[in-house]
């Protein structure tokens, strides 16, 4: 298994890429900017991205969700309850004096559920709500 951490965006959120030595499939974990840097973490290891999971909605976290899907073409994930921030963006970094976009029209594509899991090739992830 491959396991990298990025910190990424103007308050360093961290974000996680997953990945599979064999198959070469992955999960970006909370893209939340600095997508470039994503993108040539992924390159190194030669990873094709499957899915980019969001632990939650606050823009920090989610802020790339544009960008790597462009990149990508890979589905976005998140728990239903924090779906509805991905429109709104935009507005949450504005109140921080910060340049978000908001996710792409028609994200997530598919909702993580309480106590279920995200299921990869080669592994699987186990999801549990925790609202902050």
């Amino acid at each position: 298994m491959i396991i990298k951490e990025l910190a990424v965006g103007p308050i360093m959120a961290n974000c996680f890429i997953v990945g599979c030595e064999r198959t070469k499939s992955a999960v970006v974990i909370d893209p939340g900017d600095e997508t470039h840097k994503i993108l040539m973490a992924l390159a190194q290891s030669k990873l094709t991205v499957k899915y980019i999971l969001n632990t939650h909605g606050h823009f920090d976290h989610v802020g790339g969700n544009q960008k790597m899907k462009d990149a990508t073409n890979a589905d976005i994930l998140i728990h239903a309850l924090d779906a509805p921030m991905l429109g709104m963006l935009s507005s949450f970094g504005a109140s921080f004096g910060l340049a978000v976009e908001n996710s792409p029209p028609g994200s997530p594509e598919a909702m993580v559920k309480c106590n279920s899991a995200v299921r990869a090739p080669s592994s699987r992830a186990d999801s549990r709500y925790a609202p902050t």
